[in-house]
């Protein structure tokens, strides 16, 4: 009970279910890639792309197809954009 008070007296909202991890893998690919050089690049889309995995594991173990279900979150987080 003391969680729903919580939310209604202070109407912040943290999103989950991999929500974070999308948006940090978009700042990663699309802001902090094209600023870094050499091999270094290499390192931040290999750390963006294993941000996936936790929306890849909660689409998987709740049945939907995991590419179809990537692809269709990064495109409504880039529409919100």
């Amino acid at each position: 009970l003391r969680s729903v008070k919580n939310a209604l007296d202070f109407p912040k909202l943290v999103a989950g279910a991999g929500a974070f991890e999308i948006a940090a893998h978009h700042h990663l690919v699309h802001d902090v890639k094209p600023t870094v050089k050499g091999r270094a690049k290499l390192g931040v889309q290999a750390f963006a792309d294993a941000l996936l995995i936790i929306p890849k594991c909660l689409a998987e173990n709740s049945g939907f197809d995991l590419q179809d279900t990537l692809i269709k979150l990064q495109e409504a987080y880039q529409a919100d954009t």
